[in-house]
């Protein structure tokens, strides 16, 4: 799934969260609307909201600012 709330640290490889609402709202109802295989919509969109907010907006490896 590619709803592009998350991008890539170009440096270091980490997730960090966009902070796009609207690519959030996006892959929320991608999982809704295509839950993998064996889930549930319900617990496609719980997998997503909970990996989305695990994710922060700033590489754990990069320094301040």
């Amino acid at each position: 799934m590619t709803a592009h709330a998350i991008h890539e640290c170009e440096y270091h490889g980490w997730a960090k969260d966009r902070a796009d609402s609207h690519a959030r709202d996006h892959a929320v109802e991608v999982a809704w609307q295509h839950p993998p295989a064996g889930l549930s919509r319900d617990a496609a969109v719980a997998e997503v909201r909970e990996v989305l907010d695990s994710i922060g907006d700033s590489c754990p490896e990069c320094p301040p600012g």
